[in-house]
């Protein structure tokens, strides 16, 4: 057992609703190191609930994932994939899946929202060995959002949401990234988190841990807009923020009435710029919701999940 886990190289796929991710690393009893990673902005989430995902974007996809393959082939890395809530909710997902198997030779395994929750809480686990005893933690996607109540290393309750910053910018938001009817996105999003504040009410958790591309940009905006630091991505690991900065950050977007003006705020990459505002009411309600103090980022995220989890079927 300790040889099969020992100088593996895994590659992660996570086939996200917003972008393809690959990262690589060599795995040695449980250590990981990171060797490359990549991103690739596809959007494959389509308008509506009922939606198909177009040819387009499918050849986009096979395209993206046939080149992520030969980066993986020159580390000799062995490939997990896993798709979320854009693929996930598709009428096409099955026919979507056994293309991209059969033109790329890369099987993608479509994960239910659970499965989404444990494997991002194995990512933080990864990322901060010593948790505190009770916590929650959430994975804000394009997509979906999954919320993780844990207390003492056990999960008690978990919830995966139809709420993204790419399902609400789709329905909510105008060409130039504006929400268009703040009210309804408040009310919709308030109706959907109801079940998860009737839990978060009766327990007593004061940390929380915030993962995905919504809560990187933010703690970067952040840092980079209000507290004046232009930090690298590793170092915004385990970085905090509370609501009113949340709130200034918010003031500055919202300033930035187009998308050409979003994408010269300092540390906003521009294939975000159309979803940004949404993420951010998205967050802001979570915070007002779920009386949330401060929200600490997780430094890592899906694609550690799966590296991690890809160790008990070596």
């Amino acid at each position: 057992m300790h040889n099969d886990l020992s100088n593996r190289t895994i590659a992660a796929l996570d086939l996200g609703s917003n972008s393809f991710h690959l990262l690589i690393a060599s795995v040695n009893y449980g250590a990981i190191n990171k060797l490359h990673r990549e991103r690739h902005l596809l959007r494959l989430r389509g308008e509506g609930e009922n939606y198909i995902i177009s040819e387009e974007k499918i050849s986009e996809a096979i395209s993206v994932i046939a080149k992520f393959k030969v980066v993986c082939e020159q580390f000799s890395a062995r490939i997990y994939a896993v798709a979320t809530s854009a693929i996930r909710d598709s009428c096409n997902r099955e026919e979507f899946v056994a293309r991209i198997e059969k033109e790329t030779g890369v099987r993608v395994n479509i994960i239910t929202g659970e499965e989404e929750a444990e494997l991002s809480l194995l990512s933080l686990k990864y990322s901060f060995p010593n948790l505190p005893e009770k916590y929650l933690l959430f994975d804000l996607g394009g997509g979906s959002t999954e919320f993780i109540f844990v207390e003492n290393a056990q999960i008690i309750k978990k919830f995966s949401l139809q709420i993204g910053a790419v399902r609400f910018a789709n329905k909510y938001c105008n060409s130039e990234g504006n929400i268009i009817n703040k009210d309804e996105f408040i009310s919709v999003l308030k109706k959907l988190l109801y079940d998860v504040k009737l839990f978060l009410d009766k327990q007593n958790i004061y940390e929380c841990f915030g993962m995905g591309g919504t809560i990187s940009a933010t703690a970067n905006l952040i840092e980079r807009n209000i507290n004046k630091k232009a930090l690298k991505f590793d170092e915004l690991k385990g970085r905090t923020f509370i609501l009113s900065e949340l709130l200034l950050l918010k003031e500055i977007v919202d300033t930035a009435s187009t998308l050409n003006e979003k994408k010269k705020i300092s540390g906003l990459v521009e294939t975000r710029a159309d979803i940004i505002s949404a993420g951010i009411q998205i967050l802001e309600v979570f915070f007002n919701e779920l009386s949330i103090t401060k929200i600490s980022f997780a430094g890592s995220g899906l694609r550690e999940g799966i590296i991690m989890n890809s160790l008990k079927t070596i």
